[in-house]
This record gives structure tokens, C-alpha cells and sequence, in this order.
């Protein structure tokens, strides 16, 4: 759900709240729970994957937990099946915290298709099977996948659980700025490119 509970003194006014209402706690094989962003992969061919220039990019948000875990995080390049997968932890419980993840650029593979596709799926794990489970190609880019998050953690393991998110914002470098605040103006030419209605004059 959309939440009011946001980080002090950062600009934001809304989060996203998961809020267990229904515990399980002998996950399947292959079951993952998970937030995800697609970008298309037209926005992300400046980023000279699969050559020797690629960028490294750096990912910062804001996380607020009860659950003192680790958590996954996936960056997958459908267009060549390659990933690169990393964790972060919840250090402080029911306490807003910022999260920086740096990514070296992927110089293997064909890099992002010049398209609307989906160029990437990022992802932040809060549950996973045995089938998505482990340490296999982490820290790295390759092929391998399959493991996702780091062992135990399972937001559904309990109806007292909750995890909320906030600020995600992606940029080249490896270093994280200051959230770029749009104001509604230029979100909404933005969004135009996906969809705008011409009505022709009665």
C-alpha cells in the first residue's frame, strides 16, 4: 500500500508499505517476493554495456524494516541473460535507513537492446525458495541466475512484519547524490511519451 511514513528531513511524502497479513513460513522452491522496476532498454544503451567503456552506476534508497536481515538485490539484462546480484542489510529495526549499492558496468555479454523492451529487471528480494537461495555469482556479473537473496530471509515468516521503500533513485557513477525531486510539471511530459490524448475539435 502507499504510506505517509517517510524518512525525516529528505523531501519525500509517500513510501510503499508490505505488510504481512498472512504468514508462510514453508516457502516452495521457486516462490520470490519481490519490488521491481523495469526500465526500457533504450534508456539504458548509454551505458555501454558490453564494451570496455561501460559505466559503473550506483543505486540509493530508503528501507525501514522490523526485520533486522539481510536482503537481495537483483540487477538482470534480459536482453543477454546476465545479472548481478548483491545484498544489503537492515541494520536498525523500525528505523529508516539509506542503502547505496555501486554496480561496475558489465564489459561481457551484448549490453541493452537499442528498444522499448525491458532493458532491465532490478529488483529488491524480501523472500525466496530454496530454488532462489544462496552466494553463487555474487558481487559480479554472470550468468548463474538462480540465487537471489541471502539464506533466512523471508518477510512472510510472520504477520508482525513489514518492510517499507522509498527514494530509489539510479545514476552513473559510484557515488550516490542528493534525490533528484521533479516537479510535477516535468513528470508529467514524461509520462506524455508513453501516452497523450489528441482529441480533434468538434
Amino acid at each position: 500500500s502507499q504510506d505517509s511514513d517517510v524518512p525525516t528531513g529528505q523531501g519525500f511524502v509517500k513510501s510503499i508499505k508490505l505488510d504481512c497479513t498472512g504468514a508462510d513460513t514453508s516457502l516452495g522452491a521457486n516462490f520470490e517476493s519481490y519490488i521491481q522496476y523495469l526500465p526500457e532498454s533504450q534508456d539504458l544503451t548509454h551505458l555501454a554495456y558490453g564494451t570496455s567503456g561501460a559505466k559503473t552506476v550506483t543505486f540509493s534508497f530508503w528501507v525501514k524494516s522490523n526485520l533486522t536481515s539481510g536482503f537481495g538485490f537483483y540487477y538482470y539484462m534480459p536482453d543477454t541473460s546476465r545479472a548481478y546480484q548483491t545484498s544489503f542489510t537492515v541494520s536498525s529495526a523500525n528505523t529508516w535507513e539509506k542503502k547505496v549499492i555501486t554496480v561496475v558496468g558489465d564489459t561481457s555479454g551484448s549490453g541493452f537492446a537499442n528498444d522499448n523492451g525491458i532493458g532491465a529487471e532490478i529488483r529488491l528480494y524480501l523472500a525466496g525458495g530454496a530454488g532462489k537461495v544462496g552466494s553463487s555469482n555474487q558481487n559480479a556479473w554472470g550468468t548463474d541466475v538462480s540465487n537471489r537473496i541471502p539464506s533466512g530471509t523471508n518477510i512472510l515468516s510472520s504477520t508482525d512484519n513489514n518492510f517499507y521503500f522509498t527514494g530509489f533513485q539510479m545514476e552513473i557513477g559510484d557515488q550516490a547524490t542528493p534525490f533528484e525531486h521533479r516537479n510535477f510539471g516535468e513528470e508529467l511530459l514524461l509520462c506524455q511519451r508513453y501516452f497523450q490524448e489528441v482529441r480533434a475539435a468538434s
